[in-house]
């Protein structure tokens, strides 16, 4: 692999949840929700970083809500509880950093 590649964020093509790059650990992946979409609730399988480029994303757990927008992430460890939505009036476009675990 080169040590130096180009990424196609793939923003406006492509699948709405689809693996733009992959490393031998890392992983980045771009989603799109349409409005008041939600992701399959789930556990994340890794550490991730969700980083929103469009709209906004809702985080939703035990403990309550967050909703946040470009410029901000939301690290989420390997375990947590993925339960994201679009709250917003527009497309929400995110990308999902994914990495394994660090070793205690």
């Amino acid at each position: 692999m080169s040590r130096v590649q180009r990424v196609d964020l793939q923003l406006a093509t492509g699948e709405d949840r689809t693996c733009v790059w992959s490393g031998e650990v890392t992983r980045i992946m771009r989603v799109r929700l349409q409005p008041g979409e939600s992701l399959p609730p789930h556990d994340a399988n890794a550490d991730v970083v969700l980083i929103p480029l469009a709209g906004k994303l809702r985080f939703a757990d035990e403990e309550g809500e967050q909703t946040w927008g470009v410029g901000e992430g939301l690290a989420l460890a390997c375990g947590a509880p993925m339960n994201i939505s679009n709250p917003g009036d527009e497309p929400a476009v995110f990308i999902v950093v994914r990495t394994p675990p660090a070793e205690a």
